[in-house]
Formats: structure tokens, C-alpha cells, sequence
């Protein structure tokens, strides 16, 4: 008889769905449990994020050195970075049009919830001038943000190491990308052996949330209670920007089915839902634009790494709902010049957010500071962050899939999709 083998995709949704169940069912007894199973989990994001950093660096680095003249370069990264301010102004219109028709601040209490850690943090990040964020992009030590994790330092370091790369002598440039190329397979390899494992990995880390969570199930459904509807309202702006918006922009741009599109990035589209983490589903972004639907290495190795840092139109879409839900709770109205100033202010702020847990809840205290809105209310966005994290993290890891073939197409490379 022979064995039936599930596709991964099948093995990932199968896993969530029986962690999410399980999680509930034994939440009482989440004190015996959540240990083990969170460590479970604990090492499968860990042996995702030891790869992410010299995945970044190498594909990077590799996709500049890699292209044929400066001319193809500067034209690829002016139509990345033209298609990651489109999609964000987008997200930030389709966000506040949703929120302006539904009102679902209207009517509604504050939760009280300590937040006086993420209020501090907030402060400390607005009082950061434009200047500072500017000047933390060079690094001052590669190796210190290296060994921190500090992504934007380190794409403009692989960024100019590529472009020198370039005008170095032929034969030893073309050594140099060997070398690259080879460590860049065996990285490769290493990050395929480690998705292997995603199935019990996405199980142990929704079960533990999950279980977390609905230990305190009281609490969980007061919270719902009153602010269900504006978790309802962050769900339809991240499908309408999902599943519309892009999607269009998809057929119309990259001549390509938006199923069939779907269908190759499932996977990775799984590992940044489950985890809330658009870096655990880079190296498989990657991979899947390279492997699956044919995107040249120069274009899947520049425009992915760049949009992981850049393209947050999930995170986006939920600080524009959440502004314009605390102004209608309050009952001040925002004016046209006021919602045009938030759009503008919510893709300036989102670029610039740190790199710390509940990031998003973080600028969303900036923002509110920034449009003269109170700050109460942000102990009830922590309560309810969870609910609105894992959407709009896979809405980011499939809007950095779609710029990979959008701008490959109008590059003039033939898709296999």
C-alpha cells in the first residue's frame, strides 16, 4: 500500500488548525504544558532567525553584484522602491476609507491594561528625530549589527558591498561572487532542511498561544466583547488590500493569476502567519520567487530583502484604523487635511519603527501623540494585538512576493507562472 504524502502547505495548515484546537481544549492545564511545547517552538523560530541575517546579507549583496551594468541596477531599485510607496499609500487610503464607513470607534470604552512600558518606549522613539533614524542606518560596527539583528544597517552595508564588488578587477569579482554563490547554496540548503520541521513548529507555537491566551478565557472574551468590532474592521481592510487591491495589481501588472500566485506561496505565506514574523518567511519568499515562478536571482535577491524591511502595508492598514477608531471613540472627528496628514505620517513612522516586541502598538502611541489624540486606549490595542498581528503579517509577506514578480515582469523575464 502506498504511503500517502502531504504537501507541506497541507502539513502547516493541518498543524495550525490541531495546535490552535489543542491549545484550547487543555488550556487549564497550560502551567504543566506551555514550558515543553513553548520550547518546541522557541528553537524552530530560533533556527529560522540564525539563518535570516546572512540570508539577507548574501542574497543582497549577491543581487548587486550579480547585475550586468548600473543601469539595470538603479532602474530595478527605483521600480522596488516606486511600487513599495504606491502599495503603502494604498494600504493607508484603503485603511482609513474602511474605518471612516464602518466607524467602529463609535460607542466604545477603553480597556484598562498596563501600558506604561510600551508608552515609555514610545516616547523615547518619538523624541528620535528623522536625522537619528538616518544615521542609525550606517553602522558604525557591521559586526555589532550583525550580531544584533539590525536589518537596515546591514542591507545598506551589503548594499554598497555589492555595488564595489562591481568595480573591482573581473577576475576577482567573479571570484568573490563564487564565493558568495557557494556560501549562499549551502545556506539555502540549510534553510530548505529547517522548513522541513515548520509543521511542528507552527503546532507548538499556536498551541502555546493559543493555550496562553484562552487560560484567562474570561478576560479574552471581555476584551473581544467590547472591541470585536475593530478587530472585524482590521480583518476587511487587510482583505481588501489583500484580495482585491493586490491581486489586481498582480493580474495587471505581472500577467500573472493571482490564484496561481497564491497557490506557489502558500508555504511561506503559513510561516509568516503562524509566527507574526515576516523574517521567518524571507528565506521561503526567496526561494519560491526563484524556484517556482522563475524570477532571476538579481531581481528575488534585491527586491524581497528590501521588502521585509520597507513593505509593511499590513502594519500600515492596522495604524491607520486603529487612529481613526480612537478619534471616533473620542468623538473628534478627523478632517480630510488631518486623514491625508495620517496617511503620510502612519508610512513615515511605520519605516521607521524599532525593532522590539509589539512594535506596531508602539507607533501606534507615536501616531496618537502625533494627531493630538489621547493615548488611553493603547492598553486595549495590547490586549488585542495578537488578533491583528498574524493578518497583517502575512498581508506584508505576500505583498513582498508580489513586488518580486511585478518588478521581474516589467524587466521583461518570463514568469513559469
Amino acid at each position: 500500500m502506498k504511503a500517502i504524502k502531504l504537501a507541506l502547505h497541507w502539513q502547516m495548515g493541518i498543524a495550525l488548525i490541531l495546535g490552535a484546537t489543542l491549545g484550547f481544549i487543555f488550556c487549564d492545564s497550560y502551567s504543566a504544558w506551555g514550558n515543553v511545547i513553548n520550547g518546541i517552538g522557541d528553537i524552530f523560530l530560533h533556527a529560522i532567525n540564525m539563518i535570516v541575517i546572512p540570508l539577507v546579507f548574501l542574497s543582497t549583496v549577491l543581487g548587486i553584484s550579480t547585475m550586468t551594468d548600473s543601469k539595470s541596477m538603479g532602474r530595478i531599485a527605483v521600480k522596488t522602491f516606486l511600487y513599495f510607496i504606491v502599495t503603502a499609500v494604498l494600504a493607508a487610503v484603503v485603511g482609513v476609507i474602511v474605518t471612516d464607513v464602518l466607524r467602529p470607534g463609535y460607542g466604545t470604552h477603553k480597556a484598562e491594561v498596563d501600558a506604561g512600558e510600551i508608552l515609555k518606549t514610545a516616547q523615547a522613539t518619538e523624541s528620535s528625530t528623522l536625522m537619528d533614524k538616518i544615521v542609525d542606518i550606517v553602522p558604525s560596527n557591521i559586526f555589532e549589527a550583525f550580531s544584533s539583528g539590525n536589518i537596515l544597517p546591514i542591507i545598506f552595508f551589503s548594499l554598497l558591498l555589492g555595488y564595489f564588488i562591481t568595480k573591482i578587477h573581473a577576475n576577482r569579482q567573479a571570484t568573490i561572487n563564487n564565493v558568495f554563490e557557494s556560501f549562499n547554496d549551502a545556506i539555502m540548503a540549510l534553510t530548505n532542511f529547517i522548513i522541513r520541521f515548520a509543521p511542528i513548529g507552527i503546532f507548538a507555537i499556536v498551541m502555546v498561544l493559543v493555550g496562553k491566551q484562552a487560560s484567562d478565557i474570561g478576560a479574552l472574551k471581555e476584551c473581544f466583547r467590547n472591541f470585536a468590532f475593530f478587530v472585524i474592521v482590521v480583518w476587511i481592510s487587510l482583505i481588501v488590500m489583500g484580495g482585491i487591491v493586490l491581486p489586481i495589481m498582480v493580474g495587471l501588472m505581472a500577467q500573472v493569476s493571482p490564484i496561481k500566485h497564491l497557490k506557489q506561496i502558500y508555504s511561506a505565506l503559513m510561516v509568516a502567519f503562524s509566527t507574526s514574523s515576516s523574517y521567518s518567511a524571507l528565506p521561503l519568499i526567496i526561494s519560491d520567487a526563484k524556484e517556482k515562478m522563475g524570477v532571476s536571482n538579481n531581481i528575488a535577491s534585491f527586491t524581497v530583502p528590501l521588502g521585509i524591511t520597507f513593505n509593511k502595508i499590513g502594519t500600515i492598514v492596522y495604524e491607520c484604523v486603529a487612529v481613526i477608531f480612537v478619534a471616533q471613540a473620542v468623538g473628534m472627528d478627523l478632517t480630510a487635511a488631518q486623514q491625508v496628514s495620517l496617511i503620510g505620517a502612519s508610512i513615515v513612522t511605520v519605516l521607521g519603527a524599532p525593532s522590539v516586541p509589539m512594535a506596531g502598538v508602539i507607533t501606534l502611541a507615536v501616531l496618537l501623540a502625533a494627531m493630538g489624540l489621547p493615548t488611553d486606549y493603547i492598553g486595549m490595542f495590547m490586549a488585542i494585538d495578537i488578533l491583528c498581528d498574524m493578518p497583517k503579517t502575512l498581508l506584508n509577506a505576500y505583498s513582498v512576493s508580489c513586488s518580486a514578480i511585478i518588478v521581474a515582469r516589467s524587466e521583461g523575464e518570463m514568469l513559469k507562472i
